[in-house]
């Protein structure tokens, strides 16, 4: 059975994956190697910070870091999202299924640090 962090992790990983794919469609343009550079750092920065959340030595830590993985899923969803906008690759169903995916993990990270500040809080 998986543990959350372990889905989380693995829905990272992917995430990651499918935006460099994404990203490699942009084209030459300076635009396009601007947002294509910016948004591949920030997925593989999220799937990065997330394994350290899980070595967290404390759970204010732990909230730190999975603050970390939001922000950057949260930047690569806004790359996305202009991409998406500017209608630079039409028709691409890597996009929307994308934008989902940092969707739902938002809700999963949003819920991770609920819980961790709770934990940490109930320590106290």
């Amino acid at each position: 059975m998986q543990i959350k962090g372990d889905i989380i992790r693995a829905k990272l990983i992917d995430f990651a994956v499918t935006v460099s794919e994404i990203g490699e469609s942009l084209g030459n343009s300076d635009f396009g190697n601007i947002l294509r550079n910016q948004m591949i750092r920030s997925s593989i920065s999220a799937s990065l910070n997330q394994g350290e959340a899980q070595s967290a030595s404390s759970p204010r830590e732990l909230v730190y870091k999975l603050k970390l993985v939001l922000k950057e899923v949260r930047e690569t969803r806004n790359a996305l999202e202009i991409i998406n906008k500017k209608n630079i690759i039409a028709g691409d169903t890597r996009i929307s299924t994308s934008l989902q995916d940092a969707d739902e993990l938002c809700a999963m990270l949003y819920s991770s640090i609920r819980t961790a500040m709770k934990s940490s809080q109930s320590r106290q």
